[in-house]
């Protein structure tokens, strides 16, 4: 649940399925999306997130950080049009370097690692 310092974009759509739903007839799902941004009163932190390795932890944690110093204009960005929460919903990566030109890209794609 959101602290009180926690924004949320709420997105609903619907998807094709791929074979035609569980109705008959009906090859769509409706879907419920909510994006929350981070908390202004606390950055998670790779312990959160259960990394107990040391060298995995300072990426993460280092991540994590950088996310969180672009967080409140990347909400802003996404509470200003519906368009963009879609960007962000179905192309994660193309969303933030949309709303965040400058945002290095390598700092969420050097993480595979960390969840390994």
């Amino acid at each position: 649940m959101p602290d009180s310092s926690q924004r949320t974009v709420k997105l609903k759509s619907s998807v094709k399925t791929e074979n035609g739903g569980t109705h008959v007839g009906s090859g769509v799902q409706e879907v419920n999306l909510t994006f929350i941004s981070m908390s202004t009163q606390k950055t998670p932190t790779a312990e959160d997130y259960g990394i107990t390795n040391s060298a995995k932890a300072t990426k993460l944690n280092n991540t994590l950080s950088q996310l969180a110093s672009v967080n409140e204009s990347f909400f802003q960005w996404l509470e200003a049009d519906s368009k963009n929460a879609i960007l962000f919903a179905n192309d994660p990566l193309k969303a933030i370097k949309t709303a965040i030109p400058a945002f290095d890209e390598k700092i969420l794609t050097d993480l595979t690692d960390v969840f390994k």
